[in-house]
Order: structure tokens, then sequence, then C-alpha cells
């Protein structure tokens, strides 16, 4: 069956996926509610106008997949990888996303807020204007990413590293850089940010 029909499938029957492997495959217009989906692989797939709405995602692997757009909302992510794929514009607002690793992805305009983000990491990935807002991040490794402009607001950021990533103009709120680490050129840009003078 094709990526189509199995989701399809899914919604209408309320069935789960397990042990699925999709390459060079396309999803249209799919709404799923509360599906699990376990140990299945994406390789080269189109999600286009997908929702996903409280679903359950463990050992998932998505690899040079288009997800952009796509709404995971409320979902949990366990032990996932998406590896040089397009998040362009993707939500995973008000998710669980734990043990899980984003790789060499795009993903302007992509929406983390209110997520729970544990022992994940980001490495190589464009996330140019997206938003962490009121996000909890804890134990996050964060490696040579671009949040240009992106927005962590209200976010919770515990220890994160922010030193091999670029983040030009992007907004926090000032109690949530207590034990935050940024090099030399990222401190000066953000005490401009907060109207102190550096001479």
């Amino acid at each position: 069956m094709s990526l189509q029909e199995i989701l399809q499938n899914a919604a209408e029957n309320e069935d789960d996926i397990e042990n699925e492997d999709f390459s060079e495959d396309t999803a249209a217009g799919i709404g799923l509610y509360g599906t699990d989906i376990e140990s299945s692989s994406f390789s080269g797939c189109r999600f286009r106008e997908c929702t996903f709405e409280r679903v359950y995602l463990k050992d998932i692997r998505f690899t040079g997949c288009d997800l952009s757009n796509i709404h995971l909302n409320e979902c949990t992510l366990r032990q996932c990888i998406f590896e040089k794929c397009r998040i362009t514009g993707g939500s995973f607002a008000e998710s669980l996303i734990e043990n899980c690793r984003f790789e060499g992805c795009t993903g302007a305009y992509a929406q983390f807020g209110g997520c729970s983000i544990k022992n994940t990491v980001y490495k190589g990935c464009h996330l140019t204007e997206s938003a962490f807002t009121d996000a909890k991040l804890h134990s996050v490794t964060l490696s040579e990413n671009d949040f240009t402009k992106s927005d962590f607001g209200g976010a919770e950021l515990g220890a994160c590293n922010f030193s091999s990533s670029v983040i030009y103009g992007a907004r926090f709120t000032l109690s949530s850089l207590k034990g935050v680490t940024v090099n030399y050129e990222q401190a000066v840009e953000l005490a401009k940010l907060l109207g102190v003078k550096v001479t």
C-alpha cells in the first residue's frame, strides 16, 4: 500500500502504524488524531497539507523528507530523527519532543511554541525566524544552527549553549538567559538588545 493509503486507512479506522518503510512517496490532505506510529522510516517523502494531532511517534526516521507546513500539534515524539528534511513553516506546537535529533534541516518559520524539548539535538539546522516561545528546553544540544531572528520569548533555556550557532536578531526574555552559554560577539549583540552599551 502507498503512504497515502496507509495514512488514510489509519485516519478512517483508527489503526496504528508500525514497522513500515516508505520511500519517495507522497501523502496529501491527511488528518490523523491519536494514532501511534512506531518503528518506521520515511525517505524522500512529501507530506502536503497534513495535520497530525495528539499522534504518538516513536523510533521514526525522516530522511530528506518535505514536511513543509505540516502540523504536528500536541504530539509526542520519542527517538525520532529528522535528517536533511524541510520543515519550513511546520508546526510542532505544544508537543513533547524527547530523545530526538534534527540534523541538517531547513525550517524557516517553524513553530516549536509551548513544546517540552528534552535530551534532543539540533545540529546544522537553518531555523531562521522560527518560534520557540514558551518552550521548555532541557538537556538540549545546539550545534552550528542558524536561529537568525528567531523568537525564544518566555522559553526556559536551561543551560543551552548557543556559542556555535547564529542568533543575530533573535529575541530572548532576560530572565531566561541565566545559565546560557554564548560567545563574545553574541554577548555584545545581546547586550545591545538589552540596552547595554559596550565600549
